[in-house]
């Protein structure tokens, strides 16, 4: 049993490189990660595109790209520690199982919020009270997606009670 934790210890050493972030910024920073071939799909991690270096969330079978480093760091908590770098990207995102068909989602923007209201968790897609909005069901889906707690604000209103109510959805499953 020891030899095969310092075997496992050895092989973790020996893949782990220093690799540069850069998804469409100015920003470059360097930090040691894990690089893995072929990695696993999993629900609220991200995968870099290591050709252009964009970042994209999977969310609900879709790959939202993470436009800029500051959104990224903004809205997600310790989103490097859930980073996979994907060197065939496209090849990546057309294995047939989970995702099927159009596997892009709608883009993850600077203007997308985490706002708070009479205790429920919302995600918008913009800044104002008009933007698409869809609610957090748990806390426990806050953490599965690394939704940063920290970057909640409170809204001056309620979405359940807006004249936009209608357009509420449930994050992940109305998420596309």
């Amino acid at each position: 049993m020891k030899k095969i934790k310092i075997i496992a210890v050895i092989i973790l050493m020996l893949t782990t490189t220093n690799l540069t972030f850069g998804a469409n910024t100015q920003e470059n920073i360097s930090y040691n990660k894990q690089q893995i071939t072929n990695p696993p799909l999993i629900e609220g991690y991200f995968y870099r595109d290591n050709s252009d270096g964009k970042v994209y969330w999977l969310v609900f079978g879709l790959m939202h790209h993470v436009q800029d480093y500051s959104t990224f760091q903004r809205l997600f908590n310790n989103p490097e520690n859930y980073l996979f770098f994907v060197d065939n990207f496209q090849a990546f995102v057309q294995r047939p199982i989970p995702l099927i068909g159009n596997i892009i989602g709608t883009p993850i923007t600077p203007s997308h919020t985490l706002g708070q209201s009479n205790g429920t968790v919302y995600l918008r897609r913009g800044g104002d009270e008009w933007a698409p909005i869809f609610r957090i069901p748990s806390p426990q889906v806050m953490d599965t997606y690394h939704l940063n707690w920290n970057s909640i604000i409170n809204l001056s209103y309620d979405p359940q009670n807006h004249p936009i109510s209608i357009n509420v959805g449930t994050f992940p499953n109305n998420f596309i």
